[in-house]
């Protein structure tokens, strides 16, 4: 396992976590790399060499790359559409200009437990989002009160 971050799953779990997570793995025969992204990949025979950036040397037989959600938000630039790391919404999923939504993983929008305006890229989050923006669109009064990150990981069994 591969991780470019400091821990297994950093967008999801704390440190604590993610270093739980990697002791449950590695105790099953799992190796963990972490602080290590994979700088190239290329054909060995049968296998795969897989570079990274530790300079470790990885042979293996399949490769997987979940490279998490990042907004496509640079065609935004110059339109006066207030953004950050996503599009900036209020709670009718508004952004900055009158009559131009956004929901789902674009938005960054509230988070209830803290009040700051984060990007909650879970399909819960964009249903909700979504239905929200297109009620205010059709002229309904629709708003949220923010969303909460919630994921749920199986990793070999620890849930």
């Amino acid at each position: 396992m591969v991780e470019a971050g400091n821990r297994m799953v950093p967008r999801m779990m704390t440190e604590g976590a993610g270093g739980l997570i990697k002791s449950w793995c590695e105790k099953r025969g799992i190796r963990v790399h972490v602080n290590a992204p994979a700088e190239s990949i290329e054909a060995a025979g049968p296998h795969m060499r897989v570079k990274l950036s530790n300079g470790s040397v990885l042979e293996t037989d399949l490769v997987i790359s979940a490279t998490g959600v990042k907004p496509n938000i640079g065609f935004l630039a110059g339109s006066g559409i207030a953004c950050e790391e996503g599009v900036l919404v209020d709670e009718r999923m508004q952004t900055n200009v009158p009559g131009v939504y956004a929901a789902g993983d674009v938005s960054q929008s509230l988070d209830f437990s803290t009040g700051k305006k984060v990007i909650n890229a879970i399909q819960p989050v964009a249903a909700d989002e979504s239905r929200i923006a297109a009620l205010n669109m059709a002229g309904r009064d629709a708003s949220s009160k923010g969303s909460l990150a919630m994921n749920v990981l199986d990793t070999l069994g620890l849930i």
